[in-house]
């Protein structure tokens, strides 16, 4: 080859850009072009911009296509939602020839109609899982390389304790002070009603004395419902905080890594941050009421435990509001195990970067 490899990124959300990020860091002399989905629930470019990083927004279309024919590999980063444009980036490599590797933003994301030529896999867990939705596949096709933008946790817990000093000194919250930490989904009404019942049904629970609640709200739910709805859970949950004496502290603009190390439990029905927490020895609940069960089973395809960290153990599993406060002494009681199958190595951007160079030198 008389000139530089050309990759192309395609993302649609910003799981799958954070993905790619350390990736693209890593990748030495080649030609890299960024493409990011630009429906309306696309956010992945604003990871791009964050890092000074050009990236053009595209739809599926003809010109898409051409921009696709240029590259000598597709690397996609897949997300939950908007992948509309990473699909399409995919089914484009197949028709021409072209390299086409998929990275997953997290355990479940691994759409069954998509067929690149290589989907890297978190782990074994994952890489199991995807083997089963694609009984044609070989192992060399779901190479185990871990997930990227999880090698940032891997220094950030050697350091855990003063990280989690100093954000709780940030936010004004003591060290005898109990925090509860919750993330919403952002995707869907219904769903996320559902997940702030279940937070809200805490705190009139015996562990919520002396507690301070952090509500992280999606900051999806502002376009994909609306900004006042966004407003009204925000006071919505205040509102409940106040009955039962809980202090509500906002920090949403906090780092959400530190801000976990930070927290003395994690609620969320699921998401890569309470995945995150989990493999950090944070406590954390996921609950999972009917309407998130539904998703699971029948959109996302995953079945019961219906979360890798909850089948390793890493995590609780709450499926009504009656079990929640048996999962959460679960929680605190099992917290802390670092020695598990999901703890990350802190080189998977590295061994991706390599990877990809490899197929197209």
């Amino acid at each position: 080859m008389d000139r530089k490899p050309r990759i192309l990124f395609v993302s649609g959300d910003i799981g799958g850009a954070k993905v790619q990020l350390p990736v693209y860091k890593k990748l030495g002399d080649v030609d890299i072009s960024v493409v990011t989905d630009a429906s309306p629930t696309g956010k992945a470019g604003m990871v791009w911009e964050k890092a000074c990083i050009p990236h053009t927004p595209m739809l599926p279309s003809a010109e898409f296509e051409d921009v696709v024919r240029e590259a000598d590999l597709v690397f996609v980063g897949s997300c939950a939602t908007t992948y509309a444009a990473e699909k399409f980036a995919v089914d484009c490599a197949n028709r021409n020839q072209i390299f086409s590797v998929v990275g997953s933003d997290m355990w479940p994301n691994h759409w069954r109609d998509a067929n690149p030529d290589f989907w890297l896999a978190i782990d074994e867990v994952h890489q199991k899982d995807i083997l089963s939705r694609r009984p044609n596949w070989n192992k060399e096709r779901v190479p185990v390389l871990g997930q990227p933008s999880f090698d940032y946790l891997v220094k950030l817990m050697e350091n855990r304790d003063s990280v989690r000093r100093e954000m709780r000194a940030s936010l004004g919250l003591s060290e005898n002070e109990k925090v509860l930490l919750f993330w919403s989904l952002g995707d869907h009404r219904e769903r996320c009603n559902d997940a702030v019942v279940a937070l809200l049904s805490t705190l009139g629970n015996r562990w919520a004395r002396n507690l301070v609640l952090i509500p992280r709200l999606h900051p999806k739910l502002k376009k994909v419902v609306s900004k006042e709805y966004f407003e009204f859970l925000h006071e919505m949950i205040a509102s409940h905080a106040t009955i039962h004496g809980v202090r509500v502290v906002r920090a949403d603009s906090a780092n959400p890594e530190q801000l976990g190390l930070a927290a003395d439990l994690v609620m969320t029905p699921w998401g890569t941050e309470g995945i995150k927490s989990a493999i950090m020895g944070v406590p954390t609940v996921n609950t999972l009421l009917e309407s998130h069960r539904f998703a699971m089973e029948n959109e996302m395809e995953q079945p019961f435990p219906y979360l890798p960290t909850v089948g390793c153990g890493i995590a609780q599993l709450a499926t009504e509001i009656a079990d929640i406060p048996r999962s959460i002494d679960t929680a605190i009681k099992s917290s802390k195990n670092l020695n598990h199958p999901m703890m990350p190595r802190g080189d998977s951007a590295k061994r991706t970067a390599e990877f990809l160079i490899n197929l197209v030198f």
